[in-house]
């Protein structure tokens, strides 16, 4: 992680079920759970604001479809 392309100063949100962030010391880290990693800032962004048209999150949706048919 490397904190000039990672840190974000406000905390995020997101709708996307995938999206969770960690608290660090006085700034915020997005994850996105489908791609296993911290978004960069710029990515945090587009998840905050467009999270619905996101290829990853329709991933995420994919795969947990499989998951439940197979389970």
């Amino acid at each position: 992680m490397y904190t000039a392309i990672h840190a974000i100063y406000h905390r995020p949100s997101s709708g996307c079920e995938f999206f969770e962030y960690e608290e660090a010391e006085g700034y915020y880290l997005a994850k996105c759970k489908v791609l296993g990693r911290y978004l960069t800032k710029d990515a945090a962004i587009k998840c905050e604001n467009y999270w619905r048209t996101c290829p990853y999150r329709k991933i995420g949706l994919q795969m947990m479809e499989v998951e439940e048919t197979t389970s």
